[in-house]
């Protein structure tokens, strides 16, 4: 009697991709690897499309990293990952084929989020003047984590970002982390800076320091340069010409 050894199921993992293994052990001979989303996404590397009809596929002699959902496509290698720039819920399957059309299988099913980060008022968000869209993967309705971008207006300090647009505070600071279970778009929390002029007067002297600028809640270390009067030895400054 001839006896043939079960054909390996393909492994599938999540990353920021959906990656998919083809395990070969115990396979002679010819093997092919195959795979189906239901999410349209892009391969990591060129693929075929198919047809499968019976569990026989036929494919094309196209070669294409634009994945359309629900379309099985035939990989030439034994990794193969696929991204995705649209969220949502999906599925991915996929099969080994030994030579005799004996075939093992797996899927998994993930959850796609998209955190929009509007860049609103600010000049840039993550370094770029525009609107910037950050995905993760996980499991079917588990969470994956997103690192929030920097946030850039001059004369402004960033204070963070909000789902409401008109918000004072911050419910995710900028450049953290956060887990994610659904999709959503946050707004950049901003604060003016408030400027003062710090001015000496030489109070009958000559040679005052030039005027500074002082930032609010930033520390300000006065001139070094003393100014000079005839008779007197210069002690310090204060705000009253009068202090001693």
């Amino acid at each position: 009697s001839i006896t043939t050894k079960e054909v390996p199921k393909p492994s599938i993992t999540l990353s920021d991709k959906v990656n998919i293994t083809y395990n070969t052990t115990n396979i002679n001979g010819a093997s092919n690897y195959y795979f189906k989303s239901t999410i349209s996404g892009t391969s990591s590397i060129n693929v075929s499309s198919c047809t499968l009809n019976d569990n026989t596929f036929t494919c094309n002699n196209d070669s294409t990293t634009s994945i359309t959902k629900d379309t099985w496509y035939k990989s030439p290698s034994t990794n193969v990952s696929i991204s995705y720039s649209t969220s949502g819920t999906g599925k991915v399957e996929a099969r080994t084929y030994d030579k005799s059309n004996n075939y093992n299988e797996n899927s998994k099913e993930f959850s796609v989020y998209k955190i929009t980060f509007n860049k609103g008022d600010a000049d840039k968000i993550g370094g770029v003047a525009s609107n910037v869209d950050k995905l993760c993967l996980a499991a079917k309705n588990g969470s994956c984590n997103i690192t929030s971008p920097s946030i850039e207006k001059a004369g402004y300090t960033a204070v963070g970002w909000n789902t409401d647009s008109s918000a004072s505070t911050s419910t995710w600071n900028v450049g953290v982390s956060k887990s994610i279970n659904s999709d959503g778009t946050y707004y950049p929390i901003t604060k003016k800076i408030e400027v003062y002029t710090v001015t000496y007067d030489a109070n009958g002297g000559n040679n005052a320091p030039p005027a500074q600028t002082k930032q609010h809640d930033v520390a300000l270390t006065l001139s070094s340069k003393k100014p000079t009067r005839s008779g007197y030895n210069f002690k310090g400054w204060g705000t009253s010409k009068y202090s001693s």
